[in-house]
C-alpha cells in the first residue's frame, strides 16, 4: 500500500509537470462557458453529458497518453526490476486520473447551480473512470508510438460511446443497455435528475461488473507486452 500511495503521488506530480492540469483546467473552463449559454432546462441533460465525457476522456485518452509518455522516456522499462507491482502501477494511474475527473465534475456540477447528489456523482465519476483507465492502458499496449496510439484508440471510441444509443426505445438498442457506457450515462444522470436515481444499483452493479472483468486481465495483458517483454 505504502508503495502504491507514493506512485500515486509520483503520478500526480508527473502529470502536473507534463501539463495535464493546465489541459484539464481549461478544458472545463470551456465546458462551463458552453453551460452558462444554455437554459435551465437544457443545462439539466446537458451537465450530466459532458460530466459523463468528461471522465471517460480523461480516464481513456490521458491514461493511454500518459503510458505512451513513460515508455517513450523509459520508465516503464524499469518497473520490471522496482518493489511496485504491476497491479500497483495500473492502480495507482487509475487513481490519479480518477482524483482528477473528480474535481473537474465537481467543479462544472457546482458552477452550473444545479441540484446533484455529491454521493451519487463522486461514486459515478470514479466508476467510469476507472473503466475507461482500464480501456487506455487496453489501447496503449502494443503501440509503438504516439500515433499508433492514437490510431488505435478508434475503436475503444466507440466501446465508450456506441452503447449510449440504449436510451433509443428500440430492440435492436435493448442489449446496449448493458453495456457500461449506458450504465456510466445513466448513474452521472441519476446524481441530477430523480427517474435515473432510482436505477442506481442496477448501473452501478453493470459498471462496477464490467471493471473487475477488465482489471486482471487488463493487469496480466500489459505485465506480458510492456515489462516482461
Amino acid at each position: 500500500m505504502k508503495r502504491m500511495m507514493s506512485a500515486l503521488t509520483a503520478d500526480i506530480r508527473f502529470q502536473f509537470r507534463q501539463g495535464f492540469y493546465l489541459i484539464y483546467l481549461i478544458l472545463t473552463v470551456v465546458y462551463i462557458v458552453i453551460i452558462y449559454q444554455v437554459g435551465p432546462k437544457a443545462a439539466l441533460i446537458l451537465v450530466p453529458v459532458i460530466i459523463y465525457i468528461d471522465p471517460s476522456m480523461v480516464g481513456f485518452m490521458f491514461t493511454g497518453g500518459l503510458v505512451m509518455l513513460e515508455r517513450q522516456q523509459g520508465i516503464i522499462g524499469y518497473l520490471g526490476i522496482t518493489p511496485l507491482s504491476t497491479i500497483g502501477y495500473i492502480i495507482a494511474k487509475i487513481l490519479s486520473m480518477a482524483l482528477l475527473a473528480l474535481v473537474a465534475a465537481f467543479s462544472i456540477a457546482i458552477a452550473s447551480g444545479l441540484v446533484f447528489n455529491p454521493l451519487l456523482l463522486a461514486f459515478g465519476v470514479i466508476i467510469v473512470s476507472i473503466f475507461n483507465s482500464l480501456l487506455g492502458f487496453t489501447a496503449s499496449v502494443g503501440s509503438r508510438s504516439m500515433n499508433d496510439y492514437f490510431i488505435r484508440m478508434i475503436p475503444f471510441m466507440f466501446i465508450i460511446i456506441i452503447p449510449t444509443l440504449g436510451f433509443i426505445d428500440m430492440e435492436w438498442f435493448v442489449p446496449l443497455r448493458y453495456m457500461p457506457g449506458f450504465a456510466g450515462v445513466r448513474l452521472i444522470m441519476g446524481c441530477f435528475i430523480e427517474d435515473f436515481a432510482n436505477s442506481f444499483l442496477i448501473d452501478a452493479s453493470i459498471t462496477a461488473a464490467w471493471c473487475l472483468a477488465l482489471l486482471f486481465p487488463v493487469v496480466r495483458y500489459f505485465d506480458r507486452k510492456m515489462i516482461r517483454r
